[in-house]
């Protein structure tokens, strides 16, 4: 299975809530995120997407050298389009394809980076792991301000945890 439908997945949850919320609380600051908004964390996750997608074409990737578009956190409409836009150019990669990774390890300014090497699929994969833990968060979020947003209590578990809960009962 290519790594590409990690994203499927995770895009199919994401999609999900964001067509319950309300645009007025897609942008509220919320207090359990000390004043961020959902639209923030939908926004991060769309940008490490970003950054693979675009490290693809080039062949490197550098996480710190994102968008970080305030459209997307203001416009829900605007990131469903763009989430569906950046799983069409998911789909066209090959997670063996390749990729160096910058490094940034709070380096002083002018340092250099070192580059590590890795592959599209390995970076997918940190994407979609990335974007589970933001998925718990928005599910923290959502809980604890919107409750008529119906979430599935699979959002923001690793398939890990999800397959050892199984496995115990």
């Amino acid at each position: 299975m290519p790594c590409s439908s990690s994203s499927t997945y995770i895009f199919t949850q994401i999609n999900h809530i964001l067509n319950r919320l309300e645009e007025a609380d897609y942008v509220q600051p919320l207090d359990v995120f000390n004043g961020s908004t959902l639209g923030q964390h939908f926004r991060h996750i769309l940008d490490f997407y970003s950054c693979v997608v675009k490290g693809a074409s080039h062949g490197e990737v550098n996480y710190g050298c994102r968008d970080r578009s305030v459209s997307i956190e203001t416009n829900i409409k605007l990131a469903q389009d763009q989430f569906a836009q950046l799983q069409g150019q998911i789909d066209g990669l090959s997670d063996d394809q390749v990729l160096g990774v910058v490094t940034d390890f709070h380096k002083e300014a002018g340092d250099g980076h070192e580059v590590v090497q890795s592959s599209v699929g390995r970076e997918l994969m940190f994407a979609y792991d990335h974007a589970i833990h933001h998925m718990a968060m928005i599910r923290i979020g959502i809980r604890d301000q919107f409750s008529y947003v119906d979430i599935d209590g699979a959002v923001g578990m690793a398939s890990s945890t999800i397959n050892h809960s199984v496995s115990i009962h």
